[in-house]
């Protein structure tokens, strides 16, 4: 039996290209086949002559009667679980997993015939195989990828692995010509496993689960630290706005305070102008009672009134002299304590040199302030670019910004304080002295007027004060703002404050503090 069915499947391997040829010029023609059970009880197919697939089917069942054969011991027809479990652990060495398998090759039903196998075997994906797919199952599960040119040119497909699967038919080591009894044992092994219990499941590939694992967790931890980074990025740039804020705050408060300064100084000018006013109108007064005094004098002399208006205008010269002598008496008192005029064009010099050194320390506040502003634009045109943030958050470009910020704020602060110290210092010595020291003609017309005997003197001033340079002009604070208690009661020394808030010691080698003393008015 087992030579005639090896000549069988030869005869169908020679002939297979000639029926399919003969089968494709037939095709109007019907062919009839058919499962039946002959006289015999044994189930078989019944093909036409031209029907090739049908004639490879019956090959094919054939090998399913050999397959039932090795499995059914008792050979009663049928096949039970004991038995089924011992040919898979006797021939198929499976030890793991038999249970399993067991289920899947009897289901529902306890006993399998060559009929139920049969069926089993046709429902089978494997049964629908095609040559690619058993010589990638030849090349994947049995991993004998040497045979996979035998299995092509043998057109080896699904419906010939019974065939495979029977290990005395000498099929393998005939038709297809492998001569390693091994290889040919393992795929006889393999064939048979596809034909009781399906497909194969893929071998789990740990690797490339390692892999798609390793990804994943890379992938996550990159998430979680991109949302970190931009999540601190975000808080950075939340304070960095705070910030800038406050800066502008800062700036707000210098803005405003410096407009009340000059809104006071405007004041304070004008209260000034109407003191000289004032003072005109009373100067003028005095002089007309002067004038009167000596005319109505003149006029007694010359005799030309009676004794009774010689009298009425001696009294008359008599009231108007005294009122005078009043105001001048006032005036005289005012005058006591005044002082020297000479002074006044020097404290205007010492006011206006500050006042330059101010303005270059507030420009240099303001400098500050633009390049923390540039910074902060700078800062947000690079975090808005895509990977703007996972750059910046390990970078100490934030930590530099606050840096400029601090240095900006403090500088603002510094200048606001430079501004209160130096306006309240300039109005007390103002009120002091009785003349304005604000209100002069500028510091050019000053030095012109003081330096007017020495043209030297005028050229060495300018060159000492234009040399001057930002880092020179760091002015130091003075907690006293220059002014000194007066000695004693008849002796009252005022220090101008050269070395305050706002003056730099290159202008105390030229402007020396000036000193005066008040009149004793005891």
């Amino acid at each position: 039996m087992t030579s005639a069915f090896c000549v069988t499947v030869s005869a169908f391997i020679a002939f297979t290209a000639l029926g399919f040829a003969a089968n494709s010029t037939n095709r109007s023609e019907p062919l009839r086949n058919f499962e039946m059970f002959n006289a015999d009880g044994k189930f078989v197919i019944v093909c036409d002559e031209k029907d090739i697939v049908c004639k490879r089917d019956n090959i094919s069942l054939e090998a399913v009667y050999e397959i039932h054969h090795l499995i059914d011991d008792d050979q009663n027809g049928n096949v039970d679980q004991s038995e089924s479990d011992e040919f898979m652990r006797d021939e198929l060495q499976y030890k793991d997993g038999s249970n399993e398998r067991l289920s899947i090759f009897h289901g529902n039903d306890k006993l399998i015939s060559v009929e139920d196998l049969w069926r089993a075997w046709k429902k089978s994906q494997v049964y629908n195989w095609t040559v690619e797919e058993v010589t990638d199952w030849l090349d994947r599960h049995v991993e004998l990828s040497q045979y996979i040119a035998t299995f092509k040119s043998a057109k080896i497909d699904g419906t010939m692995l019974p065939s495979i699967a029977i290990q005395n038919n000498n099929f393998t080591r005939n038709v297809l010509k492998i001569k390693n009894a091994i290889h040919r044992q393992k795929i006889s092994v393999k064939a048979m496993d596809l034909i009781l219990f399906g497909p194969p499941k893929d071998k789990p590939n740990y690797v490339k689960d390692l892999i798609l694992v390793t990804s994943l967790c890379v992938a996550l931890l990159g998430c979680g630290i991109a949302y970190s980074f931009h999540k601190t990025s975000k808080n950075q740039m939340k304070k960095v706005m705070e910030e800038m804020e406050n800066l502008q705050k800062a700036e707000d408060s210098l803005m405003a305070l410096q407009d009340k300064l000059l809104q006071a100084e405007e004041k304070q000018k004008s209260a000034y102008q109407e003191k000289e006013t004032l003072e005109m109108r009373y100067q003028d007064e005095i002089d007309l009672a002067k004038r009167e005094a000596e005319k109505l004098r003149k006029e007694r002399e010359a005799g030309k009134q009676e004794e009774n208006s010689v009298v009425s205008l001696a009294e008359r010269e008599l009231e108007q002299v005294r009122a005078a002598l009043r105001r001048a008496e006032k005036e005289l008192e005012k005058k006591a304590h005044s002082v020297p005029p000479d002074l006044q064009p020097w404290l205007q010099l010492t006011y206006e040199t500050e006042q330059m050194y101010f303005h270059i320390k507030k420009r240099e506040a303001e400098r500050q302030l633009d390049q923390a502003r540039e910074e902060c634009r700078r800062i947000q045109k690079k975090r808005g670019t895509l990977f703007g943030p996972l750059r910046m958050a390990p970078s100490n470009t934030i930590d530099e910004f606050d840096n400029k910020i601090e240095c900006a704020r403090q500088a603002l602060d510094e200048v606001r304080k430079c501004l209160t110290e130096k306006s309240q210092r300039w109005h007390h010595i103002e009120q002091l002295c009785g003349f304005s020291i604000s209100n002069n003609p500028g510091k050019e017309h000053l030095l012109q007027t003081l330096f007017m005997d020495s043209g030297s003197s005028t050229v060495g001033f300018n060159s000492a004060l234009g040399s001057l340079n930002v880092d020179e002009a760091e002015l130091d604070e003075d907690p006293q703002f220059g002014l000194h208690r007066p000695k004693s009661a008849g002796d009252f020394v005022l220090f101008v404050p050269l070395s305050g808030c706002c003056v730099t010691p290159s202008v105390n080698t030229v402007l020396p503090s000036l000193k005066f003393s008040f009149l004793n008015t005891a």
